[in-house]
């Protein structure tokens, strides 16, 4: 997911806090190549900072777009430059987690409730795969092809 910031505070841990109004936060890739926003600073943020937090609204479009998907086309920020996910329903601490533990803390606390159903059932299938991301490819895409077909992510 990549944000266009709109206020980054910074503590004297040096801990990083990106923050952004609701219009300014976007994934900056929408069904493969619509740009929706760009990254703006808050790169430098994720990289550099001690804790690299990402606040961000579960939906976009009117909950016709989940912020929370399996896979994404477009990718400004790894797992790697992400601790924390806030949205209006929670927080996940993705510190020292694994792919699958942190697709688990992201679905309970930040995914909006209408979504995480669906998001539940992906991963327990992609789960059965046994492999160390949970990903199915040929299904990975399917809220986007939801949305293109039926103008929702949900199915």
């Amino acid at each position: 997911m990549s944000t266009r910031s709109h206020r980054t505070s910074s503590d004297r841990d040096g801990s990083e806090i990106t923050s952004a109004r609701r219009d300014y936060l976007r994934t900056t890739m929408v069904m493969g190549g619509k740009i929706v926003g760009g990254i703006a600073g808050a790169y430098d943020f994720s990289r550099n900072g001690f804790i690299s937090i990402f606040v961000i609204p579960s939906t976009m479009q009117e909950m016709k777009i989940s912020t929370v998907v399996p896979m994404v086309s477009h990718v400004d920020y790894t797992e790697h430059e992400v601790d924390g996910l806030v949205t209006e329903h929670g927080f996940a601490d993705l510190r020292f987690m694994n792919p699958r533990d942190r697709a688990r803390e992201i679905i309970a606390h930040c995914a909006h409730p209408r979504y995480r159903e669906p998001l539940q059932a992906y991963l327990k299938k992609a789960e059965s795969t046994k492999s160390y991301r949970p990903i199915l490819l040929d299904e990975a895409f399917q809220f986007h092809r939801n949305f293109e077909t039926k103008g929702t992510m949900l199915g």
